[in-house]
């Protein structure tokens, strides 16, 4: 189940003499899934394969670039509501990063994802936030979504699911009431 996000920070450049090359890269993972076959990336929008630009593939992928007036990429901002394969997009583009860049996206569990670029590779970080550092509201706030992604679902809801989400709430709320 992929996870509702949002931007927090980035520090993003690909200079302008090297979006050539990395449109090369994005286009190339095209030929790594099958479209007849049931295959693609989720949430991506297959006319990556076919992008003129470093600009229109990353749109796609659901990412907005942002310019400065050389033509280099400075900026990326997410423009998607769900969490899909960056991990796969950010290796990709990775060789062809400024190191030091970064991204950082927060999902509505308070989970966060950062990505550093360094040395023409891309890792990953995965931060789960402690149930007793989310407060009351958060907690419900995180539920609501749950709740609002398990009724926008089509055909049953898995009892896990909704457990889950009850789960969360009953501990944060627990958690908070230690504190008081």
């Amino acid at each position: 189940m992929s996870r509702f996000v949002t931007q927090s920070s980035q520090y993003f450049v690909i200079r302008a003499e090297r979006q050539a090359e990395a449109l090369a890269a994005v286009k190339e993972l095209g030929k790594h899934a099958d479209v007849s076959q049931g295959e693609w990336y989720h949430w991506v929008d297959p006319g990556f394969v076919d992008a003129r630009t470093l600009d229109e593939a990353l749109r796609c992928w659901r990412w907005e670039p942002v310019h400065n007036e050389s033509g280099a990429i400075v900026g990326l901002n997410f423009c998607g509501h769900r969490l899909g394969q960056e991990r796969i997009l950010f290796e990709t583009l990775a060789p062809f990063t400024e190191c030091g860049s970064f991204i950082e996206l927060k999902g509505s569990k308070g989970v966060t994802w950062h990505w550093d670029f360094e040395n023409g590779s891309c890792g990953e970080k995965i931060c789960e936030p402690a149930l007793s550092e989310i407060t009351a509201p958060q907690a419900l706030k995180m539920c609501q979504e749950n709740l609002e992604a398990l009724a926008s679902k089509s055909g049953t809801i898995q009892v896990s699911e909704l457990a889950e989400t009850l789960r969360i709430m009953r501990e944060a709320l627990g958690a908070r009431k230690k504190i008081a």
